[in-house]
């Protein structure tokens, strides 16, 4: 039978966020400059100077709010014991993260030696004269040969195919599902979905199974919801899991090379993508429409820690009906 817990969420969503670390020019640089290729001599001078900022005794680093930062506060204990620097990593909520350190860019300010910025940020922070070109830094230390290609071109090349980079990947995107394993292996539930869908409840293999699973325990009159997934427009919450709809479906954004995105983001397959997004997004509980993660893994009633205590409740979940 359904928990006696009055606040449960059966499946819920875990995304991690594409990041990449860059040391930031303290600088002034032209407002106009449009070529990465221009702001590289001169951020090597803005690398010296973030490298003597950090000799000084302090390297700042901001990042957004959540415990990933919380980690990488811990992982520069072993950096401040080895050379005697310290590390303080600033931590702004993800609400604001991205306006906050804009501002500080355009304003010129030096607030910070470091910045965790989302990848999308990399070619307006290049071009801008705000990010230190990292290539020769990256080929030195074997940056290279420690991330996959793909890793380095998209989170840290500009232009694509320049073999310019102006940062090293921190974090990349996963996407994961929770379950309550309670719930799924409750007789009672387990019979009475079996006689409603027709299959056994199980740990659904694509989103039509998922989108079932959503609607059997979704009893909100007994605050009891069936999923939790992104619903925030502030930030990119809401692209980044349309993103996973649309290509998990076929569909894509548009073509890359020549920027058409008619009969591409329009198409049967993107379409099918986000009326899926549309479906789920009616199973979660009410005023989801701000949910990022941390609402979203909130709600379930903790947070959701992947251990070996909790294998098996994380499932890859496919379009179709094959993994």
């Amino acid at each position: 039978m359904k928990s006696k817990w009055s606040i449960i969420i059966a499946v819920i969503m875990a995304v991690t966020m594409i990041v990449t670390l860059s040391m930031v020019g303290c600088k002034t640089t032209a407002a106009e400059t449009t070529a990465a290729g221009e702001t590289a001599a001169e951020t090597t001078a803005a690398a010296e100077t973030t490298a003597s900022a950090a000799l000084s005794g302090e390297l700042r680093i901001v990042w957004a709010q959540w415990a990933p930062a919380d980690y990488l506060q811990k992982l520069s204990e072993g950096f401040t014991a080895e050379t005697g620097v310290k590390v303080t990593i600033e931590q702004i909520p993800w609400e604001t993260f991205v306006q906050k350190y804009n501002a500080e860019m355009i304003a010129q300010n030096d607030t910070w030696d470091i910045i965790v910025g989302d990848s999308q940020d990399v070619g307006a922070m290049a071009t801008g004269g705000h990010y230190v070109d990292l290539t020769q830094w990256c080929k030195d230390n074997g940056v290279l040969e420690d991330f996959t290609p793909a890793s380095m071109t998209y989170y840290s090349e500009y232009p694509k195919g320049s073999g310019q980079y102006w940062g090293v990947p921190v974090e990349g995107d996963a996407l994961g599902w929770a379950y309550r394993k309670d719930l799924f292996e409750d007789p009672e539930n387990m019979e009475a979905f079996k006689a409603k869908y027709g299959y056994d409840l199980d740990v659904p293999k694509d989103y039509d199974m998922m989108l079932d699973i959503a609607e059997f325990f979704h009893d909100p009159d007994n605050d009891f919801y069936g999923i939790a997934i992104y619903g925030d427009n502030g930030y990119d919450s809401m692209v980044m899991f349309a993103e996973q709809m649309i290509w998990s479906y076929g569909g894509d954004l548009g073509d890359y090379s020549t920027n058409q995105v008619k009969g591409i983001l329009d198409s049967d397959a993107s379409v099918d993508g986000i009326e899926m997004y549309r479906k789920l997004f009616q199973f979660t509980p009410p005023a989801f429409n701000d949910a990022f993660f941390v609402k979203a893994n909130s709600r379930l009633g903790c947070q959701i820690k992947i251990s070996k205590e909790l294998e098996g409740l994380v499932a890859r979940i496919a379009p179709k009906s094959e993994v």
